[in-house]
């Protein structure tokens, strides 16, 4: 693989994701500060902090949306070394070929991701950013075998063309 496969984020996926949040910050402000009239049945203080989570959640998907807009990095790079993964919040980065051991695609609730199973997990949990995505990480070694998920939710490429050329690229190298 002379030629290094670039796989661009998807700048109309990124607007989606900057505009859906952006709706969710201001329902849950809109529930805090009680602007949606609140019927009987429902308590105010669960209102409150229903309001709250959809803020801070919401708020950092649109952060993450906007810094995914204003940085324009390539989302997924195939090349004779390995893989640049900047596909999602959680991405590692650089996965050598050496390390990967496996490519396993799943779907969680309607989104697909491309598990990248790797000989030493804890290594890429430690180059985690921050704690919440070394959390992150950790959640999918545990529940996927790898910490390492490339999902196809930002990129410009539908996800089966995706996990088809990174299997090919892994079969090159095992062979």
């Amino acid at each position: 693989m002379n030629n290094p496969i670039e796989i661009p984020q998807s700048k109309k996926k990124i607007i989606l994701l900057i505009l859906g949040s952006l709706v969710f910050v201001v329902l849950g402000a809109c529930l805090y500060f009680e602007i949606i009239p609140n019927n009987d049945r429902m308590n105010a203080s669960f209102i409150k902090i229903v309001g709250i989570v959809s803020m801070v959640f919401f708020g950092l998907t649109l952060a993450i949306g906007i810094k995914r807009i204003v940085h324009t990095k390539l989302g997924l790079i195939i090349n004779e070394k390995g893989i640049m993964d900047n596909s999602t919040a959680t991405s590692v980065g650089f996965i050598p070929w050496r390390d990967i051991t496996g490519v396993q695609p799943i779907k969680v609730a309607s989104t697909n991701f491309l598990i990248i199973h790797v000989k030493n997990p804890q290594n890429y949990i430690d180059k985690g950013k921050n704690m919440l995505v070394k959390q992150s990480l950790k959640y999918n070694l545990n529940n996927h075998g790898s910490p390492i998920a490339i999902g196809s939710t930002t990129l410009s490429m539908k996800f089966n063309t995706i996990g088809k050329l990174v299997n090919e690229a892994f079969e090159k190298r095992t062979s």
